[in-house]
């Protein structure tokens, strides 16, 4: 683990999202850019989070982080990725494997949703956490710092 660190929203507590490395690195932008492989988890704090609620939020980060031509790249994909949402419960897991052939593997409480295809989808997605403008920077901080 390179580290975790808990999202906070609102002053709420939603998740505990960790980053997972081969070897510990401060560096965002060498992370984003690497192609070896990685994780990041989120374990859900708190329950009652809708999917249409999860959807928005993730294109809010995705539009936060991404040109308007990036996202029309990703659209079809984005629209994929959401699909592997429903609702959220408190404790559910999700984790975003990013492997060394360019694809994304997302799994829930263990169980396998389904993989997104594409280097750039995996450096769109480790940029809603690691970016120039991440959706929370102080949990950028904490999966960078190895923070707890």
């Amino acid at each position: 683990m390179n580290g975790a660190g808990v999202r906070t929203k609102f002053f709420f507590d939603i998740y505990i999202g960790a980053l997972y490395l081969p070897a510990k690195t401060k560096d965002a932008t060498r992370i984003i850019d690497s192609k070896l492989p990685k994780r990041i988890s989120m374990h859900f704090l708190r329950g009652g989070i809708g999917h249409a609620m999860l959807a928005a939020g993730w294109k809010s980060a995705f539009e936060n982080e991404l040109s308007d031509k990036a996202m029309k790249r990703l659209k079809v994909r984005l629209r994929k990725f959401n699909a592997m949402f429903g609702n959220i419960d408190a404790g559910d897991q999700y984790a975003f494997d990013f492997l060394r052939d360019g694809s994304t593997v997302i799994t829930l409480n263990g169980k396998r949703k389904g993989n997104i295809e594409g280097v750039d989808f995996q450096r769109a997605l480790l940029g809603i956490w690691l970016g120039k403008k991440p959706d929370d920077p102080d949990l950028k901080q904490a999966m960078l710092n190895g923070s707890a």
